[in-house]
């Protein structure tokens, strides 16, 4: 009867073990495919980031390439015309950006869809529109 018993009890921790195995495996494919999929944000967000620093220290070659992006070569030569809003104020000084404020990692990977960052507090990187 005992030996009943312990074989029933082995067939248990047996399965246990199994499925816990299993759960395991699981999750260990969950936290790989999370990484790689935060990686690709991240790598997304740098070249955003890089474009933007690019943008900031050459102006002209910005300016250029937005003329050119979605109109082709001279196309919009005043790519201010045509935006609502008229009064924007241009400060061309060396501290025109305000002290920044660290942010953390959900303010900065927002949602990452169709190429464009959209920051959590309704700010925004978007990307251009042809």
């Amino acid at each position: 009867m005992f030996g009943k018993k312990v074989d029933v009890l082995e067939g248990e921790v047996g399965q246990l073990k199994a499925d816990l195995e299993e759960r395991f495996g699981n999750f260990q494919h969950q936290i790989t495919s999370n990484n790689e999929r935060l990686e690709g944000k991240f790598t997304a967000m740098e070249e955003m980031m890089k474009k933007l620093l690019e943008m900031k220290t050459n102006p002209a070659t910005s300016e250029v390439r937005e003329t050119t992006d979605c109109h082709g070569m001279g196309g919009n030569s005043n790519p201010l015309r045509g935006r609502r809003n008229s009064e924007v104020e241009i400060i061309e000084e060396e501290n025109d950006m305000p002290p920044l404020e660290p942010l953390s990692i959900e303010e900065l990977v927002g949602d990452m869809t169709n190429g464009r960052l959209i920051l959590s507090e309704g700010g925004g990187i978007p990307s251009p529109r042809c």
